[in-house]
């Protein structure tokens, strides 16, 4: 009987103190979005799952190793944070790999701590319940990551971009071990403060784009606001610097710095600003219609002005301090297939301080005068390059136009570019293009042996005709793609300022082997692409083309490809689907461009898994 009344007296008791910390302290109201993030970038997640969440405890667990290798024993130490009743705790462990059930130790006789046999690499997932007394505590599930003995581990940076207005874009840098499949656990990710703001001008509501950049730094959020002039933002905390951009050219756009998201919600105004107006002339003094004007000031596009028929144009700008000037004439040519474009440029640093007063005068120099060219390509063995796809992309052109406005005089310098296709004899143009040394490019016709040619034309007054250009057999790169059978492509595309002009690209044969010709003396980025569907990894590797007419080998086994998968949450919501995940370099890296390595969409649950090459 004494027994009997002692249990039902501590009952009464702890139940009491349960409801006294629910009333008075409101702690209820913080259970469940806890996150514990444990070594080896495992994260830990209270689940919600116990019956006592009124009172407050919570599992936890520590893992030891904190980066356990294959045939190891993973010792798991469990804890009840906030236990209401110490010494009448229950601990009940599940540890699962690929689903099935791994069989675990007691270390000691309350079953507070276990142990296992790690004896495969790859996840782990570890669930703890438990209760402290009557009351079930938030139970706790940790993803542990078992790498292969000895293996290499890799940084990245992890990128999540979620739909527009779910959550704040998250950056991170993880750090895996290479060649065995991992798993990050829940990213989770910050709900940010919601901005609704209105662009307004003086006739009302007005449609715009609208992008918010932190202040110290960071990726920029896009917006676009409507008829209605409404936009939302989601933000961080921090102050942000907006841009907004009028959709129609009477209205300036306006940068809004170092602004709190306080002071972005409600109207955001816009005015006309400044008008800037001037006249543009050709290298012969005549009007240039068509051509599009454009100044900066202090980080602030102006509207953009097109000059009329007498050359003359106006821009809406605010101007606060010397601004940049660009002059773009429209392209001209044959269709969507040829076109040669003429960018002319002044930067800030000319110290041109725009003025309504002082009309713009931008004066081409006899000098810049278009001539029609013409080049001539050849396929190996003096046939004509029939439909070869061709680029050319000037070297800056010095002194090309002259820019007075008031007592100001200046300088703006010029770039050409063509892109074209050489017609059945293999010539390409007449095009006029101004005088300067280009870079050419000219891929061959679809079918063709050639390899690309990469050449610099003199294209100068009193420079010689260029000729016939002959596309060369170029360097053959061949090899045998080992580790499946399905189609991998391959693509090579030349490092820095040609990359975009010169990708040369193939597919595997049904023997699994491949062959580029690639230009000679050009270094080249080539990606092995396997299919998601192989399983195997994508492989990147650069190469320099060596002579013309030489050939190369390079073999590559695609091994079994890494995965990191994970889910991405927002706290109190759960999964995010449709969020866009994306892995890239951050040491050792081939190249420098901003390119991910690897990048997934979140699923149902926000799940996500990333195929990592080796």
């Amino acid at each position: 009987m004494t027994h009997r009344w002692n249990r039902l007296h501590s009952l009464f008791i702890a139940a009491a103190i349960a409801f006294a910390c629910a009333c008075g302290a409101g702690a209820a109201d913080d259970i469940g979005d806890d996150s514990t993030t444990g070594g080896d970038g495992d994260t830990g997640t209270g689940d919600g799952d116990g019956d006592g969440d009124g009172f407050g405890c919570e599992m936890r667990f520590s893992v030891t190793p904190g980066t356990p290798e294959e045939g190891t024993i993973v010792v798991l130490d469990g804890e009840i944070v906030d236990s209401p009743n110490p010494l009448e705790e229950a601990f009940e462990w599940t540890v699962l790999f690929a689903n099935e059930p791994v069989e675990t130790s007691p270390r000691r006789d309350d079953n507070r701590s276990i142990e296992f046999l790690a004896d495969r690499d790859g996840s782990y997932t570890v669930n703890l319940v438990g209760s402290s007394g009557v009351f079930g505590c938030q139970s706790f599930s940790r993803v542990v990551n078992v790498s292969e003995p000895g293996a290499v581990r890799r940084s990245y940076e992890l990128r999540v971009t979620p739909p527009p207005g779910e959550a704040l874009r998250e950056r991170r840098t993880i750090n895996v071990p290479v060649g065995s499949g991992f798993d990050l656990g829940v990213v989770s990710l910050e709900p940010g403060v919601a901005v609704d703001g209105t662009v307004v001008g003086p006739g009302g509501p007005v449609a715009a784009y609208v992008r918010a950049t932190p202040s110290s730094g960071g990726a920029a959020i896009e917006s676009f606001a409507g008829a209605d002039g409404r936009f939302d933002l989601g933000l961080g905390a921090e102050n942000h610097d907006l841009l907004v951009v009028p959709a129609g050219t009477e209205l300036a756009p306006v940068l809004l710095r170092d602004q709190s998201p306080g002071d972005l919600a409600g109207d955001v105004e816009v005015t006309a600003g400044q008008t800037i107006a001037g006249q543009v002339r050709d290298a012969g003094d005549q009007p240039l219609e068509g051509v599009r004007v454009s100044i900066g000031s202090s980080g602030a596009p102006s509207a953009v002005g097109v000059a009329s028929a007498a050359g003359e144009f106006s821009v809406q700008a605010r101007v606060d301090g010397p601004a940049s000037l660009v002059v773009v004439e429209p392209a001209t040519g044959g269709g969507r297939d040829e076109s040669a474009l003429v960018r002319l440029q002044m930067p800030a640093s000319a110290g041109w301080v725009p003025s309504e007063v002082d009309a713009v005068a931008v004066s081409y120099a006899p000098e810049f005068a278009r001539r029609d060219h013409q080049i001539s390509l050849r396929l190996p063995g003096d046939l004509p390059a029939a439909q070869a796809r061709v680029v050319l992309r000037s070297l800056a052109i010095d002194g090309a136009a002259r820019v007075t406005s008031g007592v100001f005089e200046g300088d703006a310098s010029a770039v050409a570019r063509f892109a074209g296709r050489a017609d059945a004899s293999g010539i390409v143009g007449p095009v006029a293009l101004p005088d300067g040394v280009y870079e050419l490019v000219a891929l061959p016709p679809a079918g063709s042996s050639a390899a690309p040619l990469v050449a610099m034309v003199d294209l100068s007054d009193g420079a010689p005709t260029p000729g016939d250009l002959a596309l060369p057999t170029g360097y053959r790169l061949s090899g045998a793609i080992t580790g499946t059978s399905r189609t991998v492509s391959i693509t090579a595309r030349p490092a820095g300022d040609l990359a975009d002009a010169g990708l040369v690209a193939t597919a595997t044969s049904s023997e699994g082997t491949y062959t580029l010709a690639l230009a000679p003396g050009i270094e080249y980025v080539v990606d092995v692409v396997a299919p998601p569907s192989s399983g195997r990894a994508s492989a990147r590797f650069t190469v320099v083309a060596g002579d013309d007419g030489a050939e190369g080998e390079r073999p590559v086994d695609l091994p079994a490809a890494s995965q990191i998968r994970g889910s991405v949450e927002l706290p109190g919501t759960g999964g995010i689907r449709g969020a866009h995940v994306a892995l890239y370099c951050v040491i050792d890296c081939i190249d420098d461009d901003d390119r991910p390595i690897a990048e997934a969409v979140t699923g149902a649950g926000g799940r996500f898994a990333l195929i990592v090459p080796n």
